[in-house]
């Protein structure tokens, strides 16, 4: 799940997003992506409610695909 989180936090705004405010979790092949501190401020501050992801991978490659919704 590195790597989720590692894509999930290149999707930033224009201000710098810490990793510590970006937790990722799998349950049962869903990953939710949980924010905190300034990067949460900054997620209410826009409206957004959902954010969307969707993850491929295949051997050292990886992308992330991330929809926010309010």
């Amino acid at each position: 799940m590195a790597n989720a989180k590692t894509e999930l936090v290149q999707l930033q705004t224009q201000s710098k997003l810490i990793k510590e405010e970006v937790d990722v979790e799998e349950i049962a092949e869903v990953v939710i992506g949980i924010l905190s501190g300034a990067a949460r401020d900054r997620a209410d501050a826009r409206g957004i409610r959902q954010a969307l992801v969707s993850l491929s991978h295949d051997g050292d490659y990886a992308i992330a695909v991330v929809v926010a919704t309010d």
